[in-house]
């Protein structure tokens, strides 16, 4: 169910249509009788999707009254972020009505997933049966990556409405930014992804030269995967770089969606060696998620180029949008090792 539920949400534009194809799996492979996905904001929640086999509507509108607190309060975590629900001693009169009702509607088995990204609920899936229903290791490893999958979605779809767009006119940014979108949205190729991202922003700003890195998952280098007006020489030299390296670490250590890294006073050694290439000044664009850093978009800019609002839109759109890619992309990976070990060990 994890590679349909990625494969839809990596290739399509609408993360409704992923949400009810979630919800929809779910009662199909398991048989449950009713479904529903919440949303959250600031800590309420309601109802986007769900699937009703003839219940009373009412039992929709007590769900919907849940807070994030309340539903906590019900469950019995059984694995990370799933949980059977477990009604408390002395239930609040929200969850009083909603066991009643479940109750005689012969509901008596609950089981609620958390998109839950690095301590923030997004939403949850809510389903219940008539009779218990028993879920497998293999399973929970599955549906915990899927959660964070899903609420890193949530997050961004929350990230891209808050954004301040600048009020001028901003056409050729939003054409690239709408263009790394849809690369994002069509291809599984991270690779493709972030040289496609790469050359539309050096286009749009009207550069000639940059690379992408990808911090390794043990955090321990930076790895160049793409680059654009680069000399092979410069490539071969600059391939790997410590984390260590004071260039990589200032990216690393600043809070903003755009830095400038001084060569000349963080690492004289390569001041001089990006200067033989005619590199004067690099503008790094750390690919975040959420406050994690996965990586950086290097540009090679003139000395005195600065950036408009428009241009720093579209460059923390960039990071945004990319640091959501690579992480879902790495958490689909992490996922597919897993269950192959798993394979590997049940057959021996």
């Amino acid at each position: 169910m994890l590679d349909e539920i990625s494969a839809r949400l990596l290739n399509s534009h609408s993360l409704n249509e992923v949400l009810d194809y979630t919800l929809t799996r779910f009662i199909e492979q398991f048989g449950f009788k009713v479904g529903v996905i919440m949303q959250f904001k600031n800590g309420k929640g309601k109802i986007s999707h769900y699937i009703n086999q003839g219940y009373p509507i009412k039992l929709f509108l007590n769900i919907e009254s849940l807070t994030i607190d309340d539903i906590m309060s019900l469950t019995n975590e059984i694995d990370k972020n799933i949980f059977t629900h477990q009604y408390p001693p002395k239930p609040n009169k929200k969850i009083e009505r909603l066991k009643n009702l479940l109750h005689e509607n012969q509901l008596t088995f609950g089981l609620s997933l958390l998109f839950k990204v690095r301590g923030k609920v997004w939403g949850a899936l809510h389903l219940w049966h008539h009779q218990n229903i028993m879920l497998e290791p293999p399973a929970l490893s599955e549906y915990d990556v899927m959660n964070r999958i899903i609420g890193l979605a949530l997050e961004n779809q929350w990230l891209r409405s808050k954004s301040n767009m600048p009020k001028t006119d901003n056409t050729k940014e939003l054409l690239a930014l709408n263009n790394i979108i849809s690369s994002i949205n069509y291809t599984q190729d991270l690779y493709g992804v972030l040289k496609k991202a790469l050359k539309e922003t050096l286009d749009v700003l009207n550069l000639k030269a940059g690379g992408v890195y990808l911090i390794d998952e043990r955090e321990e280098y930076a790895e160049l995967i793409t680059s654009v007006g680069m000399p092979l020489e410069y490539v071969k030299q600059f391939e790997y770089l410590s984390i260590h390296n004071p260039s990589v670490s200032t990216v690393m250590s600043a809070g903003q969606s755009l830095v400038t890294v001084e060569l000349a006073f963080e690492n004289p050694e390569l001041y001089q060696l990006q200067h033989q290439f005619g590199i004067k000044r690099i503008v790094s664009i750390p690919l975040r998620s959420r406050n994690h850093i996965l990586g950086f978009l290097n540009l090679s800019v003139p000395p005195f180029r600065t950036f408009d609002n428009n241009e720093l839109y579209l460059l923390d759109s960039i990071s945004k949008q990319l640091g959501v890619a690579i992480e879902i992309r790495r958490l689909t990976e992490q996922h597919i090792h897993c269950t192959a070990n798993q394979t590997l060990l049940y057959s021996v």
